[in-house]
């Protein structure tokens, strides 16, 4: 291919060319009319000189005189300059100006001299054989009446004039050369100034390439550069609208997909990634998913493949749950839907790609677990009771117990069972407006004595742990003062502290120690019972949960004792911890704001 060149080297030389040729023209056709000219005149006056030495020689061909016709031919020639030569009407030289005519030759050949025998004016431009060198002749009559007597012959040496032709062409060639270099920088101007506004524009439009939208084009004095300049910056304009545009969706969508708590993760008919949410990278731990990763690279899990697949090949979404296994184990909704147009520069434009929504319902099956054990622990938990408290009755409405002590005895059971009744709803109802966002309003917390609070739990569960000879030991770095509620946190001590009686030994010693840490006030309850299994202390504060050990966790054994810590804990912007070992006991870690 030809390389391409500038467009004022295309200008400039054929513009240059045609002025070339238009001097040269020009100056050929000077010359040839100023040749022409010089010659037509020096002829003219060759026969002016010629008719003047006519009048001259007419006079002596009445008494014909050779010496006088030769001399006279000596003086004209010696004042006009010209060779003037006469001879006889045969041919024979009677005078010249330069030579001898004894020794000239005749001359009646000569074109000039056999026209003017005739009686005609005759002209030549010849070689002289006498002078050897080329002349221009003219030769008239000598009328003598009405014939011719004689031939005057005038002539001028060629050289002399094809001298002044030749200053007069070098002339002509100087001032040419100087009209061609004064023509070629009017045209390298007229280029330069045709070409520069074309630049301009292309200068304009490699800015517009590399992105520079707000450059605008200046206008020419051209109409039609004009009119381009005016088309180029309203093409611009419209395409920086157009990108701010795509850049804005472009945001927007990224801001969306950023914020979706759903995972949202492209990929392409090959089943490499396109783009991908941060909830997706958080999902599957991922810190960087590049575009172009495959889905093998990003997690590796046989049954998202074969979901994946399906979608591709089917065209129809596909859902289903996948176990992801990090720190630890986390279940994950997918749905898989076709994602058309997902490569448009594949050969197969129709082909689909997969748009994968990712949801993590660890926590929502979690919940839904819980809320399965919690219907069948409260349906446990009352029936057993109702069981109990049905059959008495029945018994006694039968008239079967006759005896006064068994009625005692019967309804003493049925006391009891419906004491138990009472505190499980009384427990669902404490945890209800513990939970509840207005209960937590309506807690009034004030300035209370944390030793008070410590002292009263421990009158409470006093006499239980005497009955076990279990002694209750507190420990206070100094009487503190926390911002609480004290009938709750008096509620939550005394669910711990019973909660360490009864799974504590005969003879076996509670510790209760309160103390700073940082910004945080500690109450420690530490036991020397059996622990608790660490499979089990995740879900030990949910509610009717029992660990593996015969533990009953509060008051009723219905399970709901530590629960209702868990929250008082949290209604009072602190929490509760545990740290158990099976055989080693157990401590349980109420923590408070300090005031």
């Amino acid at each position: 291919m030809k390389k391409p060149r500038k467009l004022i080297w295309k200008l400039y030389p054929s513009y240059l060319a045609v002025i070339l040729l238009s001097i040269f023209g020009a100056g050929a056709l000077a010359f040839d009319f100023l040749k022409d000219f010089y010659l037509e005149k020096t002829a003219a006056d060759l026969l002016t000189v010629g008719r003047m030495a006519e009048d001259r020689f007419r006079d002596f061909f009445a008494a014909p005189d050779a010496s006088g016709i030769d001399s006279l031919c000596k003086r004209l020639g010696r004042k006009t300059g010209v060779r003037v030569t006469v001879a006889g009407i045969g041919g024979r030289v009677l005078g010249d100006s330069d030579e001898n005519p004894a020794v000239m030759e005749n001359h009646s050949d000569r074109p000039e001299i056999f026209s003017a025998i005739s009686g005609k004016v005759g002209s030549s431009i010849r070689h002289s054989e006498t002078l050897a060198r080329r002349m221009m002749y003219t030769a008239l009559p000598v009328m003598v009446g009405d014939r011719p007597a004689a031939v005057v012959r005038v002539a001028l040496p060629l050289s002399e004039i094809e001298e002044e032709f030749a200053a007069m062409g070098a002339r002509i060639a100087l001032g040419g050369i100087c009209a061609l270099l004064a023509a070629s920088l009017i045209c390298l101007w007229i280029s330069r100034r045709v070409s520069r506004p074309m630049e301009e524009m292309k200068a304009g439009a490699d800015r517009f390439a590399a992105g520079d939208l707000n450059f605008r084009l200046p206008s020419s004095s051209t109409l039609e550069l004009a009119a381009l300049a005016e088309s180029m910056n309203h093409m611009a304009g419209r395409l920086q609208e157009k990108i701010r545009l795509a850049l804005r969706e472009s945001a927007e969508r990224k801001a969306i997909l950023s914020s979706m708590t759903e995972g949202i993760v492209a990929l392409d008919p090959r089943g490499r990634a396109l783009s991908a949410n941060r909830a997706a990278r958080d999902i599957f731990s991922h810190t960087d998913i590049q575009k172009g990763m495959g889905l093998h690279e990003i997690v590796r899990d046989p049954a998202l493949n074969e979901m994946v697949k399906k979608t591709m090949e089917t065209g129809r979404g596909h859902d289903g749950d996948i176990v992801l296994q990090r720190e630890e184990e986390r279940l994950v909704h997918v749905r898989c839907a076709p994602l058309r147009g997902a490569e448009p520069d594949s050969p197969d434009p129709g082909a689909a790609g997969t748009l994968l929504a990712l949801s993590d319902v660890t926590q929502l099956r979690r919940l839904e677990h819980i809320r399965r054990d919690f219907a069948a622990n409260v349906s446990h938990e009352l029936k057993t009771p109702l069981t109990a408290i049905r059959g008495f009755v029945e018994t006694l409405a039968s008239g079967a117990v006759e005896s006064e002590d068994d009625r005692r005895r019967f309804l003493s059971i049925i006391r009891r069972h419906v004491g138990r009744l009472s505190a499980i709803i009384e427990d669902l109802m404490a945890l209800s407006r513990i939970e509840n966002r207005e209960g937590f309003e309506e807690i009034r917390l004030e300035d209370a004595s944390l030793k008070d609070v410590i002292r009263a739990a421990v009158q409470t569960c006093e006499s239980a742990a005497e009955e076990k000879g279990i002694d209750i030991r507190v420990y206070l770095d100094s009487d503190m003062t926390v911002r609480a509620n004290p009938g709750l946190l008096e509620r939550a001590f005394v669910n711990l502290m019973d909660n360490a009686v009864k799974f504590s030994g005969e003879g076996r010693e509670i510790h209760v120690k309160a103390g700073r840490n940082g910004d945080d006030i500690r109450v420690r309850f530490r036991d020397f019972g059996p622990g608790i299994p660490s499979r089990g202390l995740p879900r030990l504060f949910e509610r009717f949960y029992r660990a593996d050990a015969p533990r009953d966790p509060g008051p009723g054994g219905a399970g709901l004792g530590l629960a209702i810590v868990k929250h008082i804990a949290l209604a009072h912007g602190g929490g509760v911890d545990v740290e158990s070992a099976p055989g080693k006991g157990s401590v349980f870690t109420f923590r408070l704001p300090a005031a």
